[in-house]
């Protein structure tokens, strides 16, 4: 998911090119910062430092194959403690988002089962998600606190 690589979608229309991040680029349900006159035109993402792995994990709607949930994630260790931290949510709420409460916490903290569950909380209390017939709010927030959780354990090697 571009947002958790922290991509920037470069547009182009009659008033020439501009670059808007992934995290704003998403606006509502189908609603992107697309001007009407204006096309996309490049992605551009930033080279992850290396040794930075990061995970997908998606919760598939049985009828749309749209996501539920999906949740990106990714870390890069430095002694067993994360230096850097990356999370992108997507099919919760109205739009993609970085739970950037649960990144702050992850910075310069072991990957333990504790921290795992804490950031897993941090993000699901932070989406404002949506419900339907399929899946309510409530189930959605559940969603995306274990599926973080999923994806972060399975970067910590603990999995």
């Amino acid at each position: 998911m571009i947002i958790a690589l922290k991509a920037e979608l470069e547009l182009a229309g009659p008033n020439g090119r501009r670059r808007v991040a992934a995290k704003d680029f998403f606006v509502d349900i189908f609603t992107t910062a697309l001007e009407a006159d204006e096309v996309l035109t490049a992605i551009h993402i930033p080279r992850p430092k290396p040794g930075m792995n990061f995970r997908y994990r998606k919760i598939r709607h049985p009828a749309s194959g749209y996501a539920v949930v999906g949740v990106a994630a990714g870390v890069h260790l430095n002694g067993g403690v994360v230096s850097e931290a990356a999370l992108g949510i997507t099919g919760a709420s109205a739009k993609a988002f970085t739970p950037d409460a649960a990144i702050d916490f992850l910075i310069g903290k072991a990957l333990s089962v504790h921290t795992i569950e804490r950031a897993a909380i941090l993000a699901s209390e932070h989406a404002d998600c949506l419900s339907d017939h399929y899946a309510s709010a409530d189930y959605r927030k559940h969603l995306v606190k274990t599926e973080v959780a999923r994806a972060l354990t399975s970067l910590s090697g603990t999995a």
